[in-house]
């Protein structure tokens, strides 16, 4: 194998002792079924179980990179990141609900033409409430003036070395990997799968932290300052057509505005700084 590989396949773990060989092997036989040269990088986030004994019988291509404190899951993908040395990279869940045999695939599909290939999901094992939640947010992110995020997109993606060094330049915790993807405006395209069930049943993340991914990737995306824009102009319309509401309307409106301004500002105080650090100005 070069000392330099070609691809770096980065999954973050956290609590998966029981799935970490059969992880490493199946990412492993899907980056022989590239024909590059390869590496795969565990990133244990922490765990209280014994992800660290499961993982110290593991061996080349695969690393393993053992973080002192949790920092979740997007704090971990960007650590892999940080430390993956391929010229291109696959991230995927640690948990095997998003299959390695895709890669292969994923990685084909980043033509000359594409920075970013994300994974979308045609087939999900997943509550009704979180099919409705999902589909709202969707929507919410589709609003115009927001940073584009394909439909279905999530953190299964293959990218180009200076997306991933940009993604990684952003350094938040919060949100999830589409989103900031999503805001460096790459050039990208979609790939389906079929998403598979937890092998356990139980998701890590738990529903408050879904609600403050969402919450964080629609303020990286400036989904909620357009959102704030977009009811500011409606209630600016609404006190010119309806004087008998005037003052409601016109109350309402200054508050939306005031809103999408402060809403823009930590937008861009979240993701702009590292960017212009790592891009150089």
């Amino acid at each position: 194998m070069a000392s330099t590989p070609r691809l770096s396949i980065v999954a973050p773990v956290f609590n998966e002792a029981a799935i970490l060989e059969e992880l490493a092997e199946r990412c492993v036989r899907a980056g022989r079924a590239t024909h590059r040269s390869f590496e795969v990088l565990l990133v244990d986030d922490a765990s209280n179980d014994d992800t660290r004994t499961a993982a110290a019988g593991l061996r080349p291509p695969v690393r393993v990179l053992h973080l002192a404190a949790n920092v979740g899951q997007l704090g971990a993908t960007l650590e892999g990141l940080r430390a993956a040395a391929g010229e291109v990279c696959v991230v995927l869940d640690g948990d095997l609900q998003d299959p390695p045999e895709v890669i292969p695939a994923l990685v084909d599909a980043l033509g000359p033409e594409q920075d970013v290939v994300f994974a979308t999901k045609r087939r999900r094992h997943e509550p009704a409430w979180f099919r409705v939640a999902r589909f709202g947010y969707g929507l919410l992110l589709r609003i115009p003036g927001a940073a584009p995020v394909p439909p279905g997109a999530g953190a299964f993606c293959v990218m180009r070395r200076d997306v991933a060094e940009g993604v990684v330049a952003m350094n938040t915790r919060w949100g999830n990997l589409a989103a900031l993807v999503g805001v460096l405006r790459p050039r990208s395209a979609t790939l389906e799968y079929d998403k598979e069930a937890r092998y356990d049943g139980e998701s890590r993340a738990g529903f408050y932290g879904l609600v403050r991914e969402a919450f964080y990737s629609l303020l990286l995306t400036g989904a909620l300052a357009a959102w704030a824009a977009w009811g500011a102009a409606a209630l600016a319309i609404l006190c010119l057509a309806a004087p008998s509401v005037r003052a409601a309307a016109s109350l309402g409106a200054l508050s939306a505005l005031t809103a999408a301004v402060v809403l823009r500002y930590w937008s861009r105080k979240l993701r702009a700084r590292g960017v212009i650090e790592e891009r150089g100005g």
